[in-house]
C-alpha cells in the first residue's frame, strides 16, 4: 500500500507537468484509478479458472512483470531524471534514497520476523501481493 502513495504522487506530478491538455491528464488519471480494481478482478478470475500448476506459473509471470515494471519506473522514470538535475546536492538525494530503501527493508523484515514468530502466513501473502 505504501508504494501506491508514492506511485500516485509520481503519476500525479507527471500528469500535472504534461502539456498535452486536460483530456490527456484526465485519461491518465482514469487509467491509473482503474488499473488496481481491474487487476483485482482479473486476479480473482484467474484463481477461479486455472488449476494449481497453471495458476503457479501464471502468478509467477504476473509477479515478475509487476516487479520489473515497478523497478523500471522507480529507477528510470523517477530516480533517473531526479539525479540528472543539480538543484539539490547529489549527496542529499542519495541519502534520501538510501533511507527510503532502508525503511522499506525494515518494514519487510518486521513482517518476516512477525510471520516466523506467530506462524501466520497472512502477512507474507499480503506482502507478496503488494
Amino acid at each position: 500500500i505504501i508504494h501506491k502513495l508514492c506511485l500516485a504522487f509520481a503519476v500525479g506530478m507527471k500528469l500535472f507537468q504534461d502539456q498535452r491538455g486536460m483530456t490527456h491528464q484526465l485519461t491518465g488519471l482514469l487509467v491509473f484509478a482503474l488499473a488496481a480494481p481491474i487487476g483485482v478482478i482479473l486476479g480473482i478470475l484467474i484463481t477461479k479458472v486455472l488449476d494449481s500448476t497453471a495458476l503457479d506459473i501464471t502468478m509467477f509471470v504476473i509477479n515478475a512483470l509487476a516487479t520489473g515494471t515497478f523497478i523500471y519506473i522507480t529507477f528510470l522514470e523517477i530516480l533517473g531524471p531526479e539525479f540528472q538535475t543539480r538543484h539539490i546536492n547529489q549527496l542529499y538525494k542519495t541519502t534520501a534514497v538510501v533511507i527510503g530503501f532502508a525503511l522499506m527493508a525494515l518494514v519487510f523484515l518486521e513482517a518476516v520476523v512477525s510471520t516466523q514468530s506467530t506462524g501466520d502466513m497472512t502477512i507474507m501473502r499480503h506482502l507478496q501481493l503488494l
